[in-house]
């Protein structure tokens, strides 16, 4: 499924955000503030349709949007934003970005 490149940005916030299994509001508004509510809500039904493998799928389809290192540079600080809205990073939310980095 090919995404516009807004979308896209929105899905991989929320895959950042999941990187625990936990969402947390904090998250959520960041994503919301850089998103808007209508769009995080739109991809957030998706993930949510999606299973793990599909997202993963989904991810590589649209790796395009990101094929710089400037552009890979400001989506992973952005990851790291919203990692960091409890403080630090944990270790499966520091295992999705080594992941994403091979997959990007």
């Amino acid at each position: 499924m090919k995404l516009a490149a807004n979308h896209f940005f929105t899905f991989i916030a929320i895959y950042a955000a999941n990187a625990d299994a936990d969402i947390e509001q904090k998250q959520i508004k960041l994503i919301i503030k850089d998103s808007g509510k209508e769009l995080y809500e739109e991809m957030r039904d998706l993930f949510d349709s999606l299973s793990d493998k599909d997202r993963l799928d989904l991810i590589q389809e649209n790796n395009h949007f990101y094929n710089t290192k400037e552009s890979k540079e400001r989506l992973f600080q952005r990851m790291n934003d919203i990692f960091l809205v409890h403080g630090h990073a944990n270790a499966s939310e520091s295992a999705v970005i080594r992941m994403l980095k091979h997959i990007l």
